[in-house]
């Protein structure tokens, strides 16, 4: 039978006690001194996209988890894709075209993007909208005789607001698109050059405009007043490309036609209260350059940090990269180191932490799909771990204690759990649990900050005369268990 030990510190023998002691050392020595670094770590399952697709991108990601990117189909052509459960929908392109690709999805699976058609000799893009499982060209959306020719669709929102980029008047210019009308954003810019990359559900749109597109200059539009953000570090253009429902808007300052791209990225938050401010996004230890790509409600920022090696391949100069809480981290470092990925671009990040974007994985650039699995050490006391067996009695409430490695929310546990499930007091085999829990309070999971913990306080039955197995699940899959004796 597994070790017994009474979870109210009167151990069941002497053996026990001294176990105990020497648990707590090693729980002292390991967990509860981890480096301060660690906080709000959280590791990642890497999942390839579609092996069948080469040179792919996932370029964004919505609440259910489905990805819009683009890369080469089995056949080899460039085309549009939309990725959901492990099924990938080739999003096609119409007669004529020679290339599609996405850029943007909403929580509806509309997915908005460009696709290049050749016309009288000359390569064209024009501006896409995917819905209803057709591809819609947006000129086709648009008043006939605007003089508008919408050559891309960049991002969506949730009530179907489209923004992007087009020409008019020999211009190029922002714009947005909402239930068949087109609102000229350059004319509120009053730039020769304009162009929209994101938009939330607010319906504020960020971009990039200026006297061209190589001195353009990132802004944040608002029900028709515009914030200018800037160009910093000394490098000549900026533009913004996302922004979130708080109004953090994220960019970077750049030189125009670099290749590889030199540029520093930035985070912008209004404050609400008149006093913006414009944090920098440092790249990685040893790298120059970074950018960002996309953020979410909590203002976690991903993209890619670069170094400056001469003659490197792109896959040991860039690296995806995760901005929290203050920190920089290697997005590499964060997943299994048996993976064989070298993540080079995180392109979005999704409220469940769910990232995707492009790397190497047998030397051929994938899109992979990030998904966040927390950083669990085990139950802490007074619980102990399997394969210990935990004396308590029956009807007592169970503090039941354990980290993630900082604040993940008070969601973090699946649906319908912690259940529990009577098992033998020897049982060595996992149970899935056919009760769901009572909590001891009304409040559920709480969270201490100060402690980095969890806790759980699970109400007992005092009818319970034998052992029971608790079963935590995760919101990231993972499971947890602990085996209690309430015969005593």
């Amino acid at each position: 039978m597994p070790r017994v030990t009474d979870i109210w510190g009167a151990a069941s023998s002497v053996l026990a006690v001294v176990a105990a002691v020497l648990l707590a050392l090693v729980y002292l020595a390991g967990v509860g001194m981890r480096p301060a670094d660690a906080a709000g770590k959280t590791r990642y399952e890497v999942v390839t996209l579609d092996p069948q697709w080469t040179n792919s991108i996932g370029r964004d990601i919505n609440e259910p988890g489905q990805v819009a990117g683009q890369g080469q189909n089995p056949t080899g052509q460039s085309r549009a894709f939309l990725w959901e459960d492990g099924v990938t929908r080739d999003l096609g392109w119409p007669a004529g075209a020679n290339l599609s690709r996405a850029r943007g999805i909403n929580e509806s699976g509309d997915v908005v993007g460009e696709w290049r058609i050749l016309v009288g000799g000359q390569q064209r893009f024009r501006a896409f909208l995917y819905e209803d499982g057709r591809m819609k060209d947006m000129n086709g959306l648009i008043p006939a005789g605007s003089g508008w020719d919408l050559t891309g669709a960049q991002a969506i929102n949730e009530s179907g607001r489209i923004v992007g980029a087009g020409t008019i008047n020999n211009r190029m210019q922002a714009y947005i698109y909402e239930s068949g009308a087109l609102t000229d954003l350059g004319a509120n810019l009053e730039k020769p050059y304009s162009a929209a990359w994101g938009v939330n559900d607010s319906g504020h749109v960020v971009g990039g405009a200026g006297s061209s597109e190589t001195q353009s200059e990132a802004f944040v539009y608002r029900s028709g007043a515009v914030d200018w953000l800037g160009k910093h570090d000394g490098f000549p253009a900026s533009e913004a490309v996302g922004i979130n429902n708080s109004g953090q808007a994220i960019g970077w300052s750049f030189n125009p036609g670099q290749n590889p791209p030199q540029g520093r990225a930035f985070l912008y938050d209004d404050g609400g209260d008149g006093e913006a401010v414009t944090e920098p996004l440092e790249p990685l230890s040893g790298d120059v350059y970074t950018r960002a790509r996309d953020l979410d409600e909590s203002g976690r920022v991903i993209g890619w940090s670069r170094n400056d090696v001469a003659g490197a391949p792109q896959s040991e100069q860039f690296s995806a990269t995760l901005w929290a809480n203050g920190q920089v981290r290697d997005l590499n470092e964060l997943i299994p180191p048996e993976s064989s990925w070298k993540l080079v671009d995180a392109y979005a990040i999704n409220e469940a932490g769910q990232i995707t974007g492009s790397g190497y994985k047998d030397g051929r650039l994938q899109a992979f799909l990030l998904n966040p699995v927390y950083d669990f050490s085990g139950f802490f006391a007074p619980v102990d771990n399997l394969p210990t067996v935990n004396i308590v009695k029956a009807g007592r409430a169970v503090p039941v204690k354990f980290s993630l490695s900082g604040d993940q929310g008070l969601d973090v546990i699946e649906e319908t759990y912690p259940r529990s499930e009577q098992v033998p007091c020897d049982v060595t085999d996992p149970v899935d649990g056919i009760e769901e829990t009572t909590p001891a309070n009304t409040g559920g999971l709480t969270y201490d900050a100060a402690a980095d913990e969890y806790t759980y306080v699970w109400k007992t039955d005092r009818a319970w005369t034998s052992c029971r197995q608790l079963v935590l699940k995760l919101d990231d899959g993972t499971v947890h268990r602990a085996t209690f004796d309430f015969s005593n």
